[in-house]
């Protein structure tokens, strides 16, 4: 029985420990198309009393205003922060040592050795190395990374790199975290749609997918990965993030807004959404991750004529998708491209690839498929009356040919009047008014010309 109960015990504690071996100290948190906040974690051993602390590997970024705070640590306070130049800097050092044989030797990579033949000044910084076996490699210089030179003693990041340092003052000893949060946009996330249509064009198959892509030549060892969708409007990402996410409170640098509600920010549609357990996140590396997985939705397609100056009118197909619950959507989808299939003979064959903004819940996908060729559409003025004052009733003919084998309905944006619209006598059906013109539709029957009629009021402008 005690036998039983040590392994019982034994199995606990490797579960406890395997757990919080995994608890993340990185958090990246991606905004679609747009930019990456990055929380970064480090825990620090303190003594009582006012003491420096210099951040264990120089900061990503290279942005001065990085922002540190202290997690839940009453009793210890940061009384400033500053950043020591380096001996010397890492072009210098280079210059110095041009077509010498260097190894790089960083601790998220393995060591690497090589002649130093050129080098791009970009963040990060990239060497070009010879390898003995006569191929060039191009090596990101990471943060962390130290250089050891075959002519020379061996040099530490910190040696030309800045270092960030804080002035802590502790009330005892202990063990306290310090975080930092800086942006990338060189982390990102893209969003992307696959849609694939029934050979009826009633039905799709909807997937969409986060592609995430680390090109900063930086490894995020032990990760969690997030993606705020939606658009929160009422303050900066940045601040919501900052306020809400990791409840930054006290923080030493004073141009961080106050927020006196957080109510009214998450009354406004997005979410931050984890993505997966915490992972290691490599230097170049490219990582899919589902939104969602084949949606069974209605789609309808819809034609729209618009009328611009001097009767120019251009028609469009666009399939209409209702992101309802009804159409077992109804959530936030991000701004990001659309790729379009349709079966034929059971076959998915490209269509078309756009891209889409933002889609509340509730709202509509509307995929635009190009000009139509097989419908005709002109408009013309064939009669003026002179009113009363100085307007004039102006009776348009329109002429639509469908030369397609079904009917259709066409969506009209008629906005060819140069401002002078004052109000529609006669419609071919209902018409609502929109900015500098009007909207209303046209049925046409299969393989048919049709004439409409449209009577207006419009302001007199002839001479």
């Amino acid at each position: 029985m005690k036998t039983i109960k040590a392994i019982f015990i034994t199995i606990l504690l490797g579960v406890f420990l395997s757990i919080h071996a995994q608890e993340p100290t990185t958090v990246l948190t991606f905004l679609p198309d747009q930019e990456t906040v990055i929380y970064d974690l480090q825990t620090f051993t303190v003594k009582k009393g006012l003491q420096k602390i210099f951040l264990k590997n120089p900061p990503y970024s290279r942005d001065f205003n990085s922002v540190l705070f202290m997690s839940r640590t009453p009793w210890a306070t940061i009384r400033s922060f500053g950043v020591l130049k380096p001996k010397t800097t890492l072009l210098n050092l280079l210059n110095a040592h041009r077509k010498e044989k260097i190894t790089v030797l960083c601790p998220s990579s393995q060591s690497v050795s090589g002649t130093l033949v050129e080098w791009v000044n970009s963040d990060p910084l990239r060497l070009f190395l010879q390898t003995s076996d006569h191929k060039i490699m191009i090596l990101p210089l990471q943060n962390d990374c130290s250089l050891r030179f075959e002519k020379s003693e061996n040099l530490q990041g910190e040696d030309f790199y800045s270092q960030y340092y804080i002035d802590l003052e502790a009330e005892r000893a202990g063990q306290v975290k310090i975080a930092q949060i800086f942006k990338r946009d060189d982390i990102d996330c893209c969003m992307e749609y696959f849609g694939v249509l029934g050979e009826d064009e009633k039905q799709m198959e909807l997937s969409a997918w986060f592609d995430f892509r680390n090109s900063s030549g930086l490894t995020f060892k032990n990760a969690r990965l997030k993606v705020l969708i939606g658009k929160p409007e009422l303050m900066s990402r940045y601040e919501y993030w900052l306020r809400t996410e990791w409840e930054v409170k006290g923080s030493y640098f004073s141009e961080i807004p106050r927020i006196d509600t957080i109510k009214e920010a998450q009354a406004t549609e997005f979410k931050i959404l984890e993505i997966s357990r915490p992972i290691n996140f490599f230097a170049g590396q490219k990582l899919k991750r589902p939104y969602f997985k084949e949606r069974k939705l209605s789609v309808e397609k819809k034609y729209f004529l618009k009328f611009k100056a001097d009767g120019f009118a251009k028609i469009e197909a666009h399939f209409i998708i209702p992101n309802t619950r009804q159409n077992d959507l109804g959530i936030i989808l991000p701004e990001g491209s659309f790729t379009l299939f349709k079966k034929m003979d059971g076959v998915p064959t490209f269509l078309s690839q756009t891209k889409i903004e933002n889609v509340p819940a509730n709202g509509r996908i509307s995929l635009a498929l190009g000009e139509v060729m097989d419908v005709e559409a002109s408009k013309v003025p064939i009669k003026y009356v002179k009113v009363k004052g100085d307007s004039e009733q102006v009776t348009w003919h329109i002429y639509i040919n469908n030369l397609k084998d079904k009917p259709i309905q066409l969506q009209v944006v008629d906005k060819d009047f140069d401002g002078r619209l004052l109000e529609v006598i006669r419609a071919p059906s209902p018409v609502k008014y929109i900015d500098n013109g009007i909207k209303y539709s046209l049925d046409v029957p299969a393989r048919q010309k049709k004439l409409f009629k449209l009577i207006t009021l419009e302001e007199f402008s002839r001479y």
